[in-house]
């Protein structure tokens, strides 16, 4: 049991050691989701984005295409499966990435929890983030390549 608390702790450190913080950040248009979504086949489309420049070590460039999502956690865990293939949509290569909002020395921040960047083929890619901020606003990004490809979510 000491060794699992000690790995958990080690684990939500280094999570939190990696995180990105940015105060240049401009979402506009983000659609407005409950923590205890349940999906339907090809749910969501992805789109052109006017900002997608995340500051993270999973990004190399910037996103272009996407669906910002924002959200009010009541727990501090979350998990987020995208599905995609079959009759639950289209996007290969997805991104997952999971801010909450913070206010660091008078600025509004964009803080990220978790981020993955899949490079394969359609399938279900999940991320799972332990230190969501109750009550305060978030913030769930899928990338794809393309737009008008789509996707289905399950929170």
């Amino acid at each position: 049991m000491r060794l699992q608390l000690f790995f958990a702790l080690s684990l939500a450190i280094l999570v939190n050691a990696n995180a990105f913080s940015q105060n240049d950040f401009v979402i506009s248009r983000a659609k407005s989701i409950d923590t205890e979504y349940t999906p339907k086949p090809r749910d969501f489309k992805i789109k052109k984005l006017s900002w997608g420049e995340l500051k993270s070590d999973c990004i190399s460039e910037t996103v272009s295409h996407g669906t910002w999502m924002k959200f009010y956690p009541n727990s501090r865990k979350l998990r987020v499966t995208l599905s995609c293939g079959m009759n639950w949509g289209t996007i290969t290569d997805p991104l997952i990435y999971i801010a909450y909002l913070d206010t660091i020395n008078g600025l509004e921040s964009l803080v990220e929890l978790g981020c993955i960047k899949v490079q394969g083929s359609i399938g279900d890619y999940s991320l799972e983030v332990l230190d969501l901020k109750p009550k305060r606003k978030h913030y769930l990004l899928i990338g794809g390549d393309a737009d008008k490809l789509n996707y289905a979510l399950y929170l």
